[in-house]
């Protein structure tokens, strides 16, 4: 009952939060610890058959991509709730986050070669000049991404116009870096920086 509560309990957008005061339910136990084998992170999680209030816009937005038969699929297979605490201003009785990665998952089945390897090309470049950067993670990479590809559509992915695709990529980063603004991909109300 707290999980579904936490899931369609409107969150504190600042943080991506349940809000202050919500109690986990006693067969919930909290837990910081996950195991790491061969690159891959273990975390604890908890799946939701459900789609959370604040990406409800998502699965509405008119969008190039992807498809509307996998924003179905992903709506289908809900979202997951991890036990990660915010980096301030945390409740420790309850610190869940909402977790899209299996959605993130999802649409990577989606992407063609070209795609995968402009990402891959944009992780690389991060790590050679911007890994430094104050405030700018991978994870900012992710979104600026995923939000390219449905503005954008598959066709423009294509290797003739790869370096129109890396251009395009820089380019939105630049200008996410100067604004101070990068809109999660699923929860548009929530800016990264």
């Amino acid at each position: 009952d707290c999980i579904q509560h936490l899931l369609l309990a409107e969150t504190d957008e600042t943080t991506g939060n349940a809000p202050h005061g919500t109690e986990p339910s006693n067969n919930v136990t909290r837990t910081n610890s996950y195991h790491q084998a061969s690159g891959i992170d273990f975390v604890p999680a908890l799946r939701s058959h459900g789609w959370t209030k604040v990406a409800q816009d998502w699965l509405k937005k008119e969008r190039k991509w992807p498809s509307p038969k996998m924003v179905e699929r992903v709506f289908q297979e809900g979202v997951h709730l991890v036990v990660k605490p915010p980096k301030k201003n945390g409740n420790p009785d309850c610190d869940f986050r909402i977790s899209f990665s299996h959605a993130e998952y999802l649409l990577s089945q989606d992407m063609n070669d070209i795609q995968r390897e402009c990402y891959r090309c944009l992780k690389k470049f991060y790590r050679a000049y911007l890994s430094n950067a104050e405030g700018l993670e991978s994870f900012h990479l992710k979104n600026l991404f995923l939000q390219t590809i449905e503005e954008t559509g598959a066709e423009m992915w294509t290797e003739r116009r790869r370096a129109k695709c890396m251009t395009k990529l820089l380019g939105k980063l630049l200008k996410a870096l100067k604004d101070k603004d990068l809109r999660h991909f699923f929860v548009r109300s929530y800016n990264l920086f």
